[in-house]
Order: structure tokens, then sequence, then C-alpha cells
């Protein structure tokens, strides 16, 4: 019976053994990360090992202890990239996490695109790191306008520009649910992230639907620096809580 390589295995099971495959270059990170996933995958699938695949586990007790445990590390880091990606400026407040989160009124208000563009504006709204601008960060709008812009960003949010027929925009932003644990509107988030997977399917590059919609969220100011689609006050509805496409 021929024997066959870890490239073998990778070619005919990237998408399950082998993950680690097109990571990797480094042959002892590639050897290791491959047994590793392999190991994995058997045991998930309690399928037993054939005499060709043993000799994987043989190279994997073969390599230095030192790059088991740099890589052991390496995929703790890649575990925990979820976690790492959330963001950091006034943070509890997008998510509403903050220690005024309980002040918010929830009935929504229902306001134009102008209206919330000509909102004066505090000079640095990052000073307030957890909490709020009164009333405009303690109030829940509801805006109707076209979807210019849909992308994913670093810190997993969904970015959405929505322009009115003046075009005038703004930023209303959808949190990623596990980067708002705790948070007041958690039950809400989780449903516009849904909404908006079940209409657009994955997010992984920017689009421009060019759709009318009607989205509800709560009033945040953001510092100005150059984001795509952000309103001269830097006036954003984050986060969403409920979107309607029409």
């Amino acid at each position: 019976m021929k024997r066959m390589s870890l490239g073998d295995y990778a070619a005919k099971s990237t998408q399950t053994a082998f993950p680690c495959y097109w990571r990797f270059t480094n042959n002892y990170l590639l050897r290791f990360c491959n047994t590793f996933a392999h190991l994995q995958y058997r045991q998930k699938e309690k399928r037993t090992i054939s005499w060709p695949e043993t000799h994987l586990y043989e190279e994997a007790i073969n390599i230095h202890p030192k790059i088991v445990r740099a890589v052991a590390l390496l995929i703790l880091l890649l575990a925990s990239t979820s976690a790492l990606a959330c963001g950091e400026e006034r943070w509890p407040v997008k998510t509403g996490t903050d220690k005024d989160v309980e002040k918010v009124i929830v009935e929504p208000e229902p306001i134009t695109i102008a209206t919330l563009t000509m909102i004066a504006a505090p000079v640095n709204p990052n000073i307030r790191k957890n909490s709020r601008y009164s009333p405009t960060e303690l109030k829940t709008f509801e805006v109707t306008g076209v979807l210019k812009i849909i992308k994913h960003e670093a810190d997993d949010d969904y970015h959405l520009v929505i322009r009115d027929r003046r075009g005038r925009t703004m930023i209303v932003e959808a949190p990623e649910p596990s980067c708002a644990e705790g948070s007041r509107f958690i039950d809400q988030i989780q449903q516009v992230r849904q909404a908006i997977d079940d209409h657009f399917g994955a997010i992984t590059t920017k689009r421009r639907p060019n759709i009318t919609v009607t989205v509800t969220g709560i009033g945040f100011f953001d510092k100005l620096h150059g984001q795509d689609g952000v309103a001269p006050n830097g006036i954003e509805l984050h986060p969403l809580v409920e979107i309607v496409f029409h």
C-alpha cells in the first residue's frame, strides 16, 4: 500500500482534516497543525486510523517540544480571534453595556437623516468611554433611507451606510453578538445580525445593495476619522435593534 504524505492528505481533505494546510508554510508548523487537526477530526468522526495514517502521529511526536509549545500558543490565539477582534473605543456604549444603558428610552422616535445630522455633537466623544451624552444617546431612533453600503469591519461590526434623497449619509452599525455579551439589547442585536445574514448571506466583501431600509437603533456619537459614509457630526445608530428591508 502506498504511504500517503501530508501533502496528499491535505490536498484530499483541506476543508475537514487539514484546515491548517494553506495557513502555514513552515514544515514543522504544517506537520504539527495538520496532525493536530487530523486527530481532532478522527476523534469527532469516531473513525479508526488506517495504516497509511500512522506515520502522521509519529511525525508529531518527533517535533521539538519548543515547536509544540509555540504552535499550541498560536492555536489558542487563533481560537480566540473573535474575542480579540471586538472594538475598544466607547465599546460599552456602542454595545449597550455601559453604566447609563438603563436610562435609554426604548420607544423609537421617528426621525430623518437630515435632522440627525444637524444635532450638535460633543467635541471629543471618546472622553466618555462608559457613559452617554444626553439627550441624543439616551434615545432610540427610527430612520428610513437607501442602504448604499454594507461591509464587515475589523471589529466584527456590520457597517451600514444609509442615504436620503438629498445625498446625506450616516452610519448605522450591527455589532457581532459575541462582542456584546451582557448587553441590554443582546436579543435585538442577535435578531438584526440574523436578519442581515438571512437577507444577504455572509458579508465577506463590501456590498452596495441600493435598497430602501428602515432601521431602528440607539443614538451614538463617534469620533470622525474618515469612516465610510460618516455624517458630518459623527452621529450613528449603534447598536441597531431592528432592520426592515423594503
